[in-house]
This record gives structure tokens, C-alpha cells and sequence, in this order.
């Protein structure tokens, strides 16, 4: 998996200069993700006792969160970036990947939390936790980068027209006031 990583940030180096804004976006997903399950397995770990205590799962370690299924999850969307690097990403799929930042700030917080209030008579003082560094700087700077990229593209004029659209129904439509009026 993390060969994976290593491939990208190789094809990076080489392509970059030939990759679109979308592809390079793609990219820097791929090149953070080995090292947040790095952070989140082995420095400083426990991703997995966390996720299932927080969930309540049953037993704690190995299942059902465990590195094995952690490993799947992971290969797949590594194997899923492969092929967007390929064939290039559309916008859709990078909303997808804003969508996957956010998530992993979202998630991340709330794992901390609840961690902290689990484990605060024991010591524990903040709510950082496995995968938290890497969640909050690089997905985190991943999600702005998304969004300034989204505002240059014709994804922002479609929110312009939905929103406007919106606006009309929620107000009404002038001639159809008339007609009322």
C-alpha cells in the first residue's frame, strides 16, 4: 500500500508539469493518504481500538475495525486515484474528494472528542489522536485547495444558478405574482 504512495509521488515528480489542476489535486490526495494511515497504524497508532470503542462495536481489537479491513478500504479508493491520475479527474470527482477531506476533519474531531471524554480522568488532555496531524494539515490544506479550485471552475457558476433558482421558488416568480395578484 504505501508503494502505492511512493508510485504517486514518482509519477508526480515526472508529471506534474503535464497533469491538469484537477489531476494535481488527485495527486496530492494520493501522496497525503499513505502517510495518514501511517499516522493512523503505526505513529502513534490505534486508529482501530479508537473507531471500534467510539462505535461501540463489540470487541475492541481486531474486529470489526481492524488492519485488514483498514487495508482493503484503503487499496481500493488507491486503486480507484490510479485510474483518475490515468484518465483525468472531472470536477464531480473532485467535489468527491472535498467531500473526503472534510470527512476526515469532521471525524477526526469527533473521534478526539470522544476519546478525550472517555479518557480525560486518565490524563488525557487534548483531542488529537491517530491520523489527527495528518487529517488536520493535510487533508485540511487538501479541502481549501479544492475549494479555490472549484471557485475558478464552471462548478461555481452552477451553485450561482441553484442557488438563484432556489431563491426564486422559496419567493415566488415575479410574473407568476402577477397573475396571482
Amino acid at each position: 500500500m504505501y508503494a502505492v504512495g511512493v508510485g504517486v509521488v514518482i509519477a508526480g515528480i515526472t508529471f506534474w508539469n503535464e497533469w491538469s489542476a484537477a489531476q494535481r489535486l488527485v495527486a496530492l490526495v494520493f501522496m497525503l493518504w499513505p502517510l495518514h494511515v501511517w499516522e493512523e497504524r503505526q505513529y502513534p497508532g490505534g486508529l482501530h481500538y479508537r473507531f471500534n470503542a467510539v462505535f461501540k462495536l463489540g470487541q475492541l481489537d481486531p474486529y470489526p475495525m481492524s488492519t485488514f479491513t483498514d487495508m482493503i478500504t484503503n487499496l481500493g479508493g488507491r486503486l480507484f486515484g490510479i485510474v483518475l491520475l490515468c484518465i483525468g479527474a472531472t470536477t464531480a470527482m473532485i467535489v468527491t474528494f472535498l467531500v473526503f477531506s472534510i470527512a476526515q476533519l469532521v471525524l477526526h474531531t469527533i473521534f478526539g472528542v470522544q476519546m478525550y471524554l472517555r479518557f480525560r480522568d486518565r490524563g488525557k488532555r487534548t483531542i488529537d489522536g491517530p491520523g489527527s496531524v495528518t487529517a488536520y494539515l493535510g487533508f485540511g490544506s487538501i479541502a481549501y485547495l479544492t475549494t479555490r479550485f472549484l471557485d475558478q471552475t464552471e462548478l461555481a457558476a452552477l451553485f450561482v444558478h441553484a442557488k438563484l433558482a432556489m431563491q426564486r421558488r422559496l419567493i415566488g416568480d415575479e410574473d407568476e405574482g402577477r397573475r396571482i395578484g
